[in-house]
């Protein structure tokens, strides 16, 4: 299923393509997309990029809010 033009899904698929090399985690996507929405709409649309073959989900994992575990996404390498 291809990703809409100008949807969140896009506009991370477009960020992580330019920035090939980061890996992040969902809060960290959110702040650098400069998306105004809930965190989980930007995990939603990283779990359906990452079922769709565009990102993948690293074993990396950084501390997130109230000292929870997050994991990081990064471009899928072909």
């Amino acid at each position: 299923m291809p990703v809409k033009k100008d949807s969140q899904e896009a506009r991370i698929a477009n960020f992580f393509t330019y920035y090939s090399d980061l890996r992040l985690t969902p809060p960290e996507v959110k702040n650098a997309v400069g998306f105004n929405c809930p965190l989980t709409s930007v995990r939603r649309a990283l779990t359906q990029l990452t079922s769709k073959g565009v990102l993948r989900k690293t074993n990396e994992t950084a501390e997130g809010l109230f000292g929870t575990t997050n994991h990081k996404w990064g471009l899928a390498t072909q």
